[in-house]
């Protein structure tokens, strides 16, 4: 059956809804509206980043591609976040999936993007080009933690839950948002939803002026900072502790780490009981020059970066690509020259930007042992961000 695929329109939101929340299990209390505002709401401009597949008139299969603007230090990469990928369940195994994303593929591919990314089981989607990579870090604080240490008490934080209607406040943290070294772009209507995504709650830091002096977003567990942002260490060590020394705060929390400056993970790590590691998301690179770059220069700015040069031949590319670092700064260019190594793309999506080591994904010989001080390179969304 030659199935057709359409973009969605406003005057389908409340059959999407109905239908995403069928397909994954939701109830009408934790509903996709509540759960993802930022990017289900009933407007044409949203709601035409879903491609349907309809049987009968109704919903059948869904994907959505929805743009993102990222920050990424000095540049800004065009990410494509897919999400909502569902199959309503009496039409499984006909094939409307795997029509919906090779056509989510092209259109990516068509946009421009510079990378794209999803959630959800690794094999999945390794059979349309992704694969799992980067680095999602967290440290685990926890009250015994903060009982023999000092950590956090050089400064008073006072810590309030966000007021959605107060919009100075609101306007304040959208500015200490967008002076991230890391971030995401969103529109000022947008970004009340964005404090709301995935259940997260908003907690408004100030000092004892009645300052604002930055944020914690913590997950509807209450037991997760899935974004940190804050001037400075002291400061960071004092909204955690805040947190759990809070009336009914958890024992402990976890910080993701990804998107926090380094001397901020290290005033953290002294005072924390456990690390954790593991992938990002499921990543497909559409431009590789660029990609690379952003991530190795973000890299070098972090911390220093030893000189090297390395030649990397991915499959399917017409040119190799030369990735230095130097006196001068980064380099990652399309080249003619000889490559150090040959790999498939999915291969070397892990091998540069983990979560594990590279000597962990291919023998590194050569030139390609630079790689295992480069890498993993950062590559990382809020989980804010995702869809």
């Amino acid at each position: 059956m030659n199935d057709e695929i359409e973009r969605l329109s406003a005057t389908d939101f409340e059959e999407l809804i109905e239908f995403l929340d069928g397909a994954f299990g939701y109830s009408a209390v934790n509903s996709f509206r509540q759960l993802l505002p930022l990017i289900y709401q009933p407007t044409d401009a949203l709601m035409s980043c879903n491609l349907a597949i309809r049987r009968a008139g109704r919903i059948a299969a869904i994907v959505g591609v929805f743009p993102i603007t990222w920050h990424f230090g000095d540049t800004v990469l065009r990410v494509a976040g897919v999400g909502g990928v569902a199959t309503g369940h009496e039409l499984r195994g006909q094939g409307l999936m795997g029509r919906l994303m090779e056509h989510a593929s092209e259109c990516i591919r068509e946009g421009g993007y510079h990378l794209s990314l999803l959630g959800g089981q690794r094999q999945r989607y390794n059979y349309y080009g992704w694969e799992t990579a980067g680095v999602r870090a967290g440290l685990t604080v926890s009250r015994v933690n903060l009982r023999h240490t000092g950590a956090g008490r050089t400064v008073t934080v006072q810590l309030e839950r966000l007021d959605a209607d107060d919009l100075e406040t609101v306007r304040v943290l959208k500015g200490l948002h967008d002076s991230q070294i890391s971030w995401c772009e969103y529109a000022d209507e947008a970004f009340p939803r964005y404090l709301v995504n995935w259940n997260a709650t908003a907690h408004v830091a100030r000092d004892d002026g009645g300052k604002i002096i930055g944020y914690a977003m913590v997950d509807e567990a209450g037991t997760t900072v899935v974004e940190l942002v804050v001037d400075n260490s002291d400061v960071a060590c004092a909204v955690v502790r805040a947190l759990i020394e809070r009336e009914g705060g958890p024992d402990e929390v976890a910080v993701i780490t990804d998107r926090l400056p380094a001397c901020f993970v290290r005033a953290l790590a002294a005072v924390a009981e456990n690390s954790t590691g593991g992938r990002s998301g499921n990543w497909q690179i559409h431009d590789w020059p660029a990609v690379t770059g952003a991530a190795l220069a973000f890299g070098c700015a972090a911390q220093a970066l030893p000189a090297g040069e390395l030649v990397l031949a991915i499959e399917g590319l017409d040119q190799a690509i030369r990735l230095q670092v130097g006196d001068h700064g980064t380099v990652s260019e399309y080249t003619d020259a000889e490559p150090d190594l040959r790999l498939p793309p999915m291969t070397a999506t892990r091998l540069l930007f983990g979560p594990l080591a590279p000597a962990a994904v291919v023998p590194l010989e050569g030139k390609a042992k630079t790689l295992q001080a480069w890498c993993p390179l950062p590559l990382s969304l809020s989980g804010q961000d995702q869809v």
